[in-house]
């Protein structure tokens, strides 16, 4: 087993320090879940002194949310990259398989980010100023596909039907219940093309 060289992140370049930090939080966190490990373990696995991980983060639960606030921005990033050039049905569609598989590779990283908005008010409130943030980005892709946004009331609807049910189809809760996937993943296709663009066919 190779040892990591360790750093100095205090005489290092900050910013990298930072950024291979939040890194390692996001391959522990989806590996081993946030209660399952520490910040000396984080710190380890970045190549870094367990100790100079406070240079950063204040806490565990810090890091864990600059990892979320980069894996909403990523996730948004990958469905501007997969619907550039589409049309309205299939980048809705587009949308729906890109967010699926950014949850099946994330399961442990998800469940517990829904654990802690359960616990911890901090959290939850980050997590709502994400949420706010997509809700601005369904706006500009309905405005950008069909003219105009839809009212905000259905953009929310819309973002958590897309939460909610790709993380049970992600854990397979769906399946479970005898509903198959091409099946789940078609109707909630169609339920964000009424909601966003006021209409049900796909």
């Amino acid at each position: 087993m190779s040892v990591a060289v360790k750093r100095d992140i205090r005489t290092r370049n900050p910013a990298a320090a930072r950024d291979a930090l939040i890194a390692a939080g996001a391959q522990v966190f989806n590996r081993d879940g946030y209660f399952a490990t520490n910040s000396n373990l984080i710190a380890r696995e970045a190549g870094y002194a367990p100790a100079s991980f406070y240079t950063h983060f204040d806490d565990k639960r810090a890091l864990f949310l600059a990892v979320y606030e980069r894996w909403v921005a990523e996730e948004w990033d990958e469905i501007r990259e997969v619907i550039a050039g589409k049309s309205r049905k299939n980048a809705v569609s587009a949308i729906v398989d890109v967010v699926l598989a950014r949850h099946r590779r994330t399961r442990t990283f998800r469940a517990s980010l829904r654990a802690l908005d359960a616990l911890e008010p901090r959290v939850r409130e980050a997590r709502n100023q994400q949420r706010a943030r997509q809700v601005v980005w369904m706006e500009d892709f309905a405005r950008a596909a069909a003219g105009k946004a839809p009212p905000l009331k259905r953009c929310v609807v819309a973002l958590f039907a897309m939460e909610r049910l790709l993380d049970a189809m992600a854990d397979d809760d769906m399946a479970a219940l005898g509903v198959n996937e091409r099946d789940a993943r078609r109707e909630l296709t169609e339920l964000l093309d009424r909601l966003l663009f006021g209409n049900g066919s796909v």
